[in-house]
């Protein structure tokens, strides 16, 4: 049903029948990446670890969560937890924090392997994006 129709498909991991899911996008052709959001809170970094790890273990192309800080702590495990997958789970990933306590995360991530980052070229769809030439400038003064 997806053939030829789309590159890559976003699937909330959390959804009923996600794993159905990205199987039959990728019989499709089509890249996965499994993604988890909380709008609410953080969980520590062992949980986004575990949250990462079981992405991949789905088979997802990309694993990506964003989440709430509450704390700058909060912050930390989310760059913690992104330096971890980067260093042992063997695919591409994208950890934010959101809001505007999150928002260094979206270049502080990006500058150490994060896989993308999400910038505004308009209205922003989600708590503390930056617009994309807020970005660009900063990954250019970071040199990434």
């Amino acid at each position: 049903w997806l053939a030829g129709l789309v590159d890559a498909v976003d699937v909330e991991v959390a959804r009923p029948g996600a794993r159905d899911l990205i199987a039959q996008a990728q019989a499709a052709g089509a890249r996965v990446v499994a993604s988890a959001h909380d709008f609410s809170a953080t969980p520590g970094a062992d949980e986004l670890m575990a949250r990462l790890e079981a992405m991949a273990s789905l088979g997802a192309d990309v694993a990506k969560i964003a989440c709430t800080p509450r704390t700058p702590g909060d912050v930390v495990a989310v760059l913690d937890a992104q330096a971890w997958a980067l260093e042992g789970l063997g695919i591409p990933v994208i950890v934010i924090s959101m809001g505007t306590l999150g928002a260094p995360s979206r270049i502080v991530g990006s500058a150490l392997g994060c896989a993308a980052t999400f910038a505004t070229v308009g209205q922003s769809s989600a708590p503390g994006q930056l617009t994309a030439e807020q970005v660009r400038q900063a990954l250019d003064a970071l040199g990434g």
